[in-house]
């Protein structure tokens, strides 16, 4: 997880912890109303729901989703240093 890099500043921990906390009723609700519906609940799989099930789709197949970052981002985004940022 990024979050859990030494080199992330203690406000930016912060403010994504909270965002992360704020979003936990939200999902909630959500599991509440596909239980009401006959679906299965979201499990927590660390981050974009259900996105590991798509089978070998990585960051760089949704060239088409204006904003995403491609594998080669991502990669270099978890090797980076403080220094580097």
């Amino acid at each position: 997880m990024l979050l859990a890099k030494e080199v992330i500043p203690a406000q930016v921990v912060e403010f994504a912890q909270g965002v992360i906390d704020a979003q936990g009723p939200e999902i909630d609700r959500m599991n509440a109303m596909l239980e009401a519906w006959g679906q299965q609940p979201v499990t927590d799989s660390g981050g974009m729901g259900t996105m590991d099930e798509m089978g070998g789709m990585d960051h760089g197949e949704m060239g088409g989703m204006s904003g995403m970052m491609s594998q080669e981002d991502m990669t270099a985004l978890e090797e980076a240093r403080r220094d580097d940022l």
